[in-house]
């Protein structure tokens, strides 16, 4: 989820994981764990493990272990972003930090950045999303996670360059 707060002279720029999206997608890496009890553990193979329906088994189970561990994982190291442009400041400053990796904090001064635009994703089902994308004269990008519309993206993209520019309002 992206969240966008203005002023004259700033705008923030915060994606993160949502806590009760990090919540259910704990909650449903239970799920998949029902079928290596129901397949492994819950039938009395007593040491019958020779023979293809317990290979299948054993397959299916590791699957379901699998994704049980990309739920847990997504869940825990999903990675939050923040990007302030602040034009009292001189600079844009982006942190980037996850559960399971240490916070890191980039300082760009505005005069650097070359360019703000928009990448679209597309998906199968559903209209496209789009990520905000800033990149700078040594050829670095900086993006936000891709879940802005059109709409949102554009009046993000019209807002920074007006902020990058001298002598105009960011605001409004």
């Amino acid at each position: 989820m992206v969240r966008v707060t203005k002023t004259d002279d700033a705008v923030d720029i915060r994606s993160e994981t949502p806590a009760l999206q990090r919540i259910i997608m704990v909650a449903l890496a239970f799920v998949p764990l029902l079928a290596p009890y129901e397949l492994l553990l819950r039938p009395n193979w007593q040491g019958n493990t020779a023979n293809i329906v317990f290979v299948f088994a054993a397959l299916i189970s590791l699957g379901a272990l699998s994704i049980s561990a990309l739920l847990v994982i997504g869940a825990v190291a999903g990675k939050s972003m923040h990007m302030r442009f602040d034009r009292s400041l001189g600079q844009m400053v982006f942190t980037s930090r996850s559960a399971v990796s240490r916070p890191q904090a980039v300082q760009v001064p505005l005069e650097a950045i070359m360019q703000v635009s928009l990448k679209e994703s597309t998906w199968s089902d559903g209209p496209p999303s789009y990520a905000f994308v800033v990149e700078t004269v040594n050829g670095r990008t900086y993006k936000t996670g891709s879940s802005l519309t059109k709409t949102q993206g554009d009046d993000l993209v019209r807002r920074v360059n007006a902020l990058l520019s001298p002598g105009q309002s960011a605001a409004g």
